[in-house]
C-alpha cells in the first residue's frame, strides 16, 4: 500500500489559536493524525461536526474540541477548505446520521456528502480528490510527534475493524 501523498505539507503550529474559527471558516480535522486509523470531522466557522461510534458531534463549540485535545494532546492535523467546495451544509448533512456502523458507515460519509465525492473510501482518497480539485487552501499541524511525516496508510479494512472493536467496548 503506498503512502498518503498529497502535495500538502503540514505546517506545524504551536497552538490553534492561530487559525481562524469565524464565519463561514471551513477546516477538516484528522484527529490523532499518527494512529490507524485517524478519526475526521469538519468545522464551519465555530461550529464542529464528526460521526462516532457511540454518537456524533453536532455542532459543539470548537473552542470545547480543542480543549479536549489540548489536554489529552492529540496530533491533529486541518486542512483548510475553501468555501466554493463545499456542496453541502455539514448541519445538515450530519442531521442524516447517528453514528457510525461498523463495515458500513464511518466518519468519512458525511464528509464524502459534504465535499460531493461518493468515490472516497478513505482519507487518502479524499485529500487527493480535495487536492485536484483544488480545495485545499492550507495545511496545518498541532501536536504533532516529532518524528511525524505524514498521516500512517491505513485501508478502509482497518477502519471497520477499529469501529468494530469501539462497538464491542461499548456492548
Amino acid at each position: 500500500m503506498e503512502v498518503l501523498k498529497s502535495e500538502r505539507t503540514l505546517a506545524r503550529i504551536e497552538d490553534p489559536s492561530v487559525l481562524s474559527f469565524s464565519d463561514e471558516q471551513i477546516y477538516l480535522w484528522v484527529i490523532h493524525a499518527n494512529k490507524i486509523p485517524p478519526h475526521l470531522g469538519i468545522s464551519r466557522g465555530n461550529e464542529f461536526f464528526s460521526l462516532k461510534a457511540n454518537g456524533k458531534d453536532d455542532g459543539l463549540q470548537v473552542t470545547k474540541i480543542l480543549q479536549v485535545l489540548r489536554k489529552k494532546k492529540i496530533a491533529t492535523a486541518f486542512y483548510e477548505i475553501n468555501p466554493d467546495g463545499v456542496s453541502n451544509n455539514p448541519k445538515s448533512v450530519f442531521a442524516q446520521f447517528e453514528c457510525t456502523v461498523p463495515g458500513e458507515v464511518t466518519c468519512l460519509e458525511p464528509l464524502k456528502q459534504i465535499f460531493n465525492d461518493s468515490d472516497a473510501t478513505w482519507l487518502k482518497g479524499l485529500l487527493q480528490r480535495l487536492e485536484a480539485r483544488e480545495i485545499i487552501k492550507s495545511a496545518f499541524g498541532w501536536q504533532l510527534p516529532v518524528d511525524f511525516l505524514h498521516i500512517p496508510d491505513y485501508n478502509p479494512t482497518d477502519i471497520h475493524r477499529r469501529l468494530k472493536h469501539l462497538q464491542d467496548v461499548q456492548s
